[in-house]
């Protein structure tokens, strides 16, 4: 799985920082054009990473690959609140339904949706499993800005 997952989450990324260098508004949240790609080498490791030049951020996202266990996409949203110690934002990436059938990406969501984790700086994206081409939809985005002291 390693080849294609990481095939697969640049795909995703790729979509996702040309949208919002392009200034698309549907998927945009709070960041500028200024976007680019960076790297993180260092544990935890997240899938793509992105700095805002003009915010002076990065964003880390990671992504999930099709035809995985629930237990999976939510060990995925785990990932991505850990990237929250090194990164302002983070982001999820995964497909629209797990291995079973289950609508994941709508469950965490609604989990992220819920009045505790209204200010957790992740993104929520999806993904058709069967199109993954036809690229990524928001279903959660980022609109506040935290603030750069309290990150390490």
């Amino acid at each position: 799985m390693g080849i294609l997952h990481d095939n697969l989450a640049t795909a995703c990324g790729d979509d996702i920082l040309r949208r919002i260098r392009t200034g698309d508004s549907s998927i945009s949240q709070i960041f500028s054009t200024k976007m680019v790609r960076s790297a993180d080498w260092d544990w935890p490791r997240p899938d793509y990473v992105c700095i805002d030049e003009e915010l002076k951020c990065s964003y880390a996202l990671e992504f999930k690959p099709p035809l995985q266990s629930k237990r999976e996409y939510l060990t995925g949203l785990g990932q991505a609140l850990s990237y929250l110690q090194k990164h302002l934002y983070s982001g999820l990436i995964v497909p629209t339904v797990a291995d079973d059938g289950f609508y994941i990406a709508d469950f965490i969501a609604n989990t992220l949706n819920a009045d505790e984790f209204k200010k957790v700086a992740i993104s929520l994206y999806s993904y058709n499993p069967l199109d993954i081409g036809s690229g990524v939809t928001l279903l959660r985005g980022i609109d506040e800005k935290r603030d750069a002291t309290k990150v390490k």
